[in-house]
């Protein structure tokens, strides 16, 4: 079991009420609170800027107001609270106070990452890096990355080129990635690559940025299995660098994201990472030092710090002084 911790780094650390914890993002509300989603609790944590536990949205269920795999969240202009959840292939809107208010499910793709966009527009992915659903049609010439939809769950649109694998695991690893959306502008990273591309009414624009490590060439293995009985097992295995865990972008323009710092291809744990921020066009600008095991990234409302989640033996949020 894991509790969530708060670490001010340069400042004093303090514990929050203890709370297992399986975080899958983070995100800051207008008021400068943390937003938590726990796929293992079936809920969205709510912290104060001191760490002190506000509130806990929803609960494990199927019905409204309740999750069975809280996979992110989105902050509406408004102040209302957009949930994903994985599991159960649909979005939910509460008020800023938690409470549930409408809520819609999705039958043309998986859900993972969820990002406001334009205001009034969510922008879906179909995987968050931490929890796996997929439709096994990635093939498919007119698959799409990114995909719109009205708060109300009207479809709108999809867009950006799905890069295609023989196998589907490693498909869903070169396609997923973290994203942030600003001025009517998608800016999305890959886990497994340098490159971002930024999605504008102007057109695509590939920023590359310094890698932090030499990762390796993805490698996929397929292993057939037959048992005594005949029963045959195929497993699916994908060895692979994660390289960018977390991306955030400044009014200014300034991009920050995590960096991973070493290879991890052939093992289940995370990275170490360290926060670097970048110019437009993708040059680095600062590396922040710290490293730390992690993913996720946040800015805080006035963009003097950013918060990022931290994986040790106990679950950390940092908060880094930019």
């Amino acid at each position: 079991m894991l509790f969530l911790v708060l670490l001010l780094l340069g400042g004093d650390g303090f514990e929050l009420d203890p709370v297992l914890f399986t975080p899958q993002s983070i995100k800051v509300k207008g008021d400068g609170h943390l937003l938590i989603p726990d796929a293992g609790e079936h809920c969205v944590f709510e912290f104060d800027q001191n760490g002190k536990q506000v509130r806990q949205i929803g609960r494990e269920g199927q019905g409204p107001g309740e999750f069975m795999t809280p996979s992110d969240v989105a902050v509406l202009a408004d102040g209302r609270i957009a949930v994903a959840d994985s599991q159960m292939a649909r979005i939910q809107i509460f008020d800023p106070e938690g409470a549930y208010l409408s809520g819609f499910s999705i039958s043309k793709h998986a859900v993972g990452r969820l990002c406001l966009f334009n205001e009034k527009e969510l922008i879906v992915t179909e995987t968050n890096g931490q929890q796996f659903s997929f439709r096994m049609d990635g093939n498919n010439a007119e698959a799409k990355r990114f995909h719109v939809y009205g708060l109300d769950g009207t479809f709108i649109r999809s867009f950006g080129k799905v890069t295609t694998h023989k196998n589907p695991f490693m498909q869903m690893q070169l396609n997923q990635g973290p994203l942030v959306a600003q001025n009517g502008e998608l800016l999305a990273a890959n886990l497994a690559s340098s490159e971002l591309i930024r999605f504008a009414t102007s057109g695509e624009q590939k920023i590359k940025f310094p890698l932090g490590f030499t990762p390796m060439e993805p490698e996929e293995n397929m292993v057939t299995q037959t048992d005594a009985e005949g029963r045959t097992t195929i497993r699916m295995q994908v060895s692979m660098d994660q390289i960018c865990l977390g991306l955030a972008e400044a009014k200014d323009g300034t991009i920050y994201l995590l960096r991973a710092v070493e290879s991890t291809a052939d093992s289940d744990e995370l990275p170490h990472v360290e926060l670097i921020s970048l110019s437009t066009d993708g040059s680095l600008k600062k590396a922040y030092g710290n490293k730390f095991q992690g993913f996720g990234l946040a800015l805080s409302v006035d963009g003097k710090y950013a918060f990022a989640l931290e994986e040790s033996d106990t679950w950390t949020v940092k908060r880094i002084a930019l």
